[in-house]
């Protein structure tokens, strides 16, 4: 039985802690830890950012891969826990997807994120990702 807001964030710290412990996925563990932060730090917040943003590198590219199609997108901002980008493919809150961000030099990165939000912004639409793991 949970007894309010501080023995639920104990008792979920619990399972996040049993997650690594029992060495599940790195998926899982780092999903996991990452909505443990999200609670702890958003659960007053009208934010409900886990970090800082940062704008994009001048001249790095995104593109996301969602259901068999691969679409371009422009980085608005990045985190240490997510990104933000600009599409004009929307894509449904709760959905799975790979973005893959290449920086000027060639390196790339693949991130596997839920989808936060999808904000129409006139023909374009403004996805918060949240990162739950890099691919390498």
């Amino acid at each position: 039985m949970v007894r309010g807001k501080d023995d639920f964030l104990r008792q979920f710290g619990a399972i996040v802690d049993g997650s690594r412990q029992a060495e599940l996925p790195s998926t899982l563990t780092h999903y996991l830890h990452n909505a443990r932060q999200r609670l702890t730090y958003g659960w007053d917040s009208t934010e409900h950012r886990l970090a800082s943003r940062w704008p994009p590198t001048p001249g790095a590219t995104a593109y996301l891969r969602h259901k068999d199609q691969e679409f371009p997108a422009e980085i608005a901002d990045t985190s240490a826990f997510g990104l933000g980008l600009i599409s004009d493919t929307p894509v449904e809150p709760n959905q799975v997807v790979e973005a893959v961000l290449t920086e000027p030099s060639g390196r790339s990165r693949t991130y596997l994120c839920l989808t936060i939000h999808c904000n129409a912004r006139g023909a374009l639409y403004y996805l918060g990702l949240e990162i739950f793991t890099t691919k390498l």
